[in-house]
């Protein structure tokens, strides 16, 4: 199993995920929102070796730490194309159909627009981890009505990319930006956002 462990960071309690491959303990962080010391204490004390910072979307309560901790260990920042502000110093940038290599391990990138420009997520098909940034939640969606916003973009990557996605089963781990880790299976029943897009 890759390694993926949660860490609760900044003020509106963002998930940022540290996530790779047990075989070579090459991870990437995901979306540090905040407490960048607490971020790299964890992945020193577990001697892993980050090799990016990966942003789901620009909003600042996943992007805060994305420079220190990316400066800190002299990694890239990963993150859309379409990103608008322009102070969050990425370097590697992403668009529809990429994959980042993590070890043996195999992201693919979906654009996810609807609840911010920029908005991607990311699919592991071989060990069903889904990271989905504010996209998804359990039980609800990801916020419209901020800049750059829209229900009916943000409806239509949800359903193209998870509900709609051959690749996806029931079963795959929903790795939300804020609030508990869900499934899609989950998701499908319990969802009231979705029931209108089977």
């Amino acid at each position: 199993m890759p390694i993926c462990e949660r860490l609760i960071v900044g003020m509106l309690q963002t998930n940022c995920y540290i996530y790779g491959d047990n075989g070579t303990k090459e991870i990437v962080i995901f979306d540090p929102g905040g407490n960048a010391k607490e971020i790299i204490r964890f992945i020193e004390s577990r001697m892993l070796h980050p090799i990016g910072v990966i942003l789901t979307h620009e909003h600042w309560d996943h992007t805060k730490s994305a420079k220190k901790v990316a400066n800190y260990f002299q990694i890239p920042i990963y993150a859309s194309k379409q990103i608008k502000k322009k102070n969050l110093k990425i370097t590697n940038y992403l668009e529809q159909k990429d994959h980042l290599t993590i070890g043996n391990h195999i992201l693919e990138i979906l654009e996810s627009p609807g609840h911010s420009p920029g908005g991607l997520i990311f699919i592991d098909y071989k060990f069903k981890y889904i990271f989905v940034g504010d996209t998804i939640f359990a039980s609800s969606i990801g916020r419209t009505d901020l800049s750059g916003g829209s229900e009916e973009l943000l409806m239509n990557s949800i359903k193209k990319n998870i509900l709609e996605n051959e690749n996806v089963d029931d079963s795959f781990q929903i790795m939300t930006g804020h609030g508990p880790i869900t499934t899609v299976g989950n998701e499908k029943i319990h969802n009231p956002f979705l029931q209108y897009l089977f």
